[in-house]
């Protein structure tokens, strides 16, 4: 036992210390799906018409499965903030499609009780999520299907452009739904690691230093 842990111990302190050397830690971090959102390019509510976003899913970790649509917004730059929902001007249709390589485009849209509309921002959409904070506004749109053998395109058809969100520079926003005990579990892993590791690497050290002292023979 002894043995085994002399071999074993240095090389715990060795990786750890490995790990926080080439930022390992953060790495692993920035490769969780939740925190790995696509967010498009600036986009005009300011006016009538179409809005096309070909979603670029060969910077986005998350390949298949569902994510939330969200209009996103900076808070800083908004000369006024909506109380809700119901207090936007803006009316939107919001359509998601997919194709594989050759293919017609297929509507890739959820439709349950909570999404229920394709117009957000209409009184049936009223339930959507808002959330704000860390300089953000963000409004819940829709939810898609994702695959990663097909292309994806957002599409938004402004029926009442809004001049005032215009301010906030919006985007469109794809943040991938996930497992969020399972995500929670790993980060608290992760997050015991990177942050108790040192103190755990000590323990180590000294133990290994007391097991190395030469035992006193017996009389």
């Amino acid at each position: 036992m002894r043995r085994a842990f002399c071999l074993v111990a240095p090389l715990l302190v060795i990786g750890y210390l490995y790990a926080q050397w080439s930022d390992w830690f953060s790495r692993v971090e920035l490769e969780t799906v939740g925190k790995r959102p696509l967010v498009s390019d600036p986009i005009n509510l300011a006016k009538v018409g179409p809005i096309e976003w070909i979603v670029p899913k060969e910077e986005w970790v998350f390949k298949n499965g569902e994510a939330d649509l969200e209009l996103s917004m900076n808070l800083h730059l908004l000369q006024q903030i909506p109380s809700g929902r119901d207090q936007i001007d803006l009316r939107v249709k919001v359509r998601a499609e997919g194709r594989v390589s050759g293919g017609e485009w297929q509507d890739r849209s959820v439709r349950d009780w909570y999404f229920k509309t394709d117009e957000p921002f209409s009184k049936e959409g009223s339930s959507l999520w808002v959330q704000g904070g860390r300089g953000r506004l963000e409004y819940g749109m829709a939810r898609v299907r994702v695959s990663s053998q097909e292309e994806l395109r957002i599409v938004i058809q402004v029926l009442v452009p809004d001049e005032q969100l215009q301010w906030g520079m919006p985007r469109l926003k794809l943040v991938p739904k996930h497992d969020g005990a399972k995500l929670g579990v790993s980060m608290i892993f992760l997050y015991l690691l990177r942050e108790k590791g040192y103190w755990a690497s000590i323990c180590l050290v000294i133990l290994l230093a007391w097991f190395s002292w030469p035992l006193k023979p017996k009389p």
